[in-house]
């Protein structure tokens, strides 16, 4: 996966909806949808909740919304 798609996996994560991770990348609500339906092709998982869980090291959803700091190592 691209940096990008990892970022967007962890504002997935982290509880919030196509719509907020578009209004925070400054893009598309379709262009979001878009990027995750590759995610999905990418690792071949057709469920969109499991991309999440896949990448989190998750067997369940994760509750609640958590700021992300997009200037940390870790985002990139």
């Amino acid at each position: 996966m691209t940096p990008f798609q990892k970022r967007l996996c962890r504002l997935r994560a982290s509880g919030l909806s196509n719509k907020e991770i578009a209004e925070i990348c400054c893009l598309a609500e379709k262009t979001i949808r878009n990027q995750f339906w590759m995610i999905r092709k990418k690792l071949t998982i057709p469920d969109r909740d499991m991309s999440l869980f896949s990448q989190a090291g998750e067997d369940k959803p994760l509750s609640g919304k958590v700021l992300l700091d997009t200037t940390s190592a870790a985002m990139r």
